[in-house]
């Protein structure tokens, strides 16, 4: 049972409350095997399902005296079935890695958008999507005291078709543009990377130094579902840190963002505003100090 709340109080009958009812049952099943060649070599393999319930939306009966289209008032549940195949062991006894390609198909994806004229959130069941792509990790000690570590993923996501109430919504104006078939889901940069390297230095009086370095990467990608999507551009993050380690306590001082850089993480279309601008973007440059003790 829902009951939700929704509108905007300035607009005349813009605020409606109603319960709403939905059900759904069903089995999640997964399998997973794996094969070990050698020592240092592990072979495996995953399949499984997924599941997101579903809810319901806060929307009004009308927007600006037009009618709501009912079916917005709830979301169904969207499913997955996930498949990963992927090798990972030890190299010359020093590095981990673990390389991987994983399939995910997605039923039904649910994806938050803007609906009726007075542009409040709604969850709406889009259509069929996929994610499929490659995981790489490598990890270990290049000597006793620098260890290092990269990751890289590689990522094709796209919207394959519209659910038939996605379309409905697009013809009598419930979604406020067309959706982009065919496009990248929002959010998913096609390349990631890290990475970090950190040195200790030891002490002559028992204590040692810590000093770390990293960085990620995002390549570009898209806000959101709509046509008039804003691109979101790729950006790099560095952090850095040093750290005193005793025995029994550690103090540590670190700055992230070094550069102070203003990646975006995810904005609104901005179209049927006006000239204005809604963004979420990466935390600026941090100073922090902390310490620790070990009882």
């Amino acid at each position: 049972m829902y009951k939700r709340q929704g509108g905007l109080e300035f607009v005349p009958d813009g605020v409606e409350e109603r319960s709403l009812k939905s059900e759904d049952d069903g089995e999640l099943f997964k399998v997973n095997t794996s094969y070990q060649l050698g020592d240092n070599t592990n072979f495996y393999a995953v399949w499984s399902e997924g599941f997101r319930r579903g809810g319901a939306n806060g929307l009004p009966n009308q927007a600006f005296g037009a009618p709501v289209n009912e079916k917005a008032f709830l979301y169904e549940p969207d499913t997955t079935e996930n498949i990963e195949i992927g090798v990972k062991g030890v190299l010359f006894d020093r590095y981990q890695y673990t390389l991987a390609y994983y399939d995910v198909q997605w039923d039904s994806l649910q994806s938050n958008l803007s609906c009726t004229g007075l542009g409040l959130l709604c969850v709406v069941n889009v259509g069929d999507a996929s994610s499929t792509g490659i995981e790489a990790d490598l990890r270990g000690q290049i000597t006793d005291n620098l260890g290092v570590s990269v990751s890289y993923t590689y990522n094709d996501s796209e919207l394959e078709s519209l659910s038939s109430d996605a379309q409905e919504f697009i013809d009598d104006g419930t979604l406020f543009a067309d959706l982009n078939l065919g496009g990248r889901l929002p959010g998913a940069s096609e390349n990631t990377l890290y990475l970090g390297a950190d040195y200790e230095h030891n002490l002559s009086n028992g204590m040692s130094m810590l000093y770390a370095l990293n960085g990620s990467y995002r390549s570009e990608a898209e806000s959101s579902l709509f046509s008039d999507s804003n691109e979101l551009d790729s950006f790099w993050l560095w952090n850095a840190g040093i750290s005193l380690i005793a025995e029994q306590w550690t103090v540590r001082a670190f700055v992230n963002n070094i550069d102070d850089e203003r990646g975006l993480l995810g904005a609104d279309p901005v179209g049927q505003w006006g000239p204005r601008a809604n963004a979420v973007v990466s935390t600026p440059r941090t100073y922090c100090v902390n310490a620790s003790y070990r009882f």
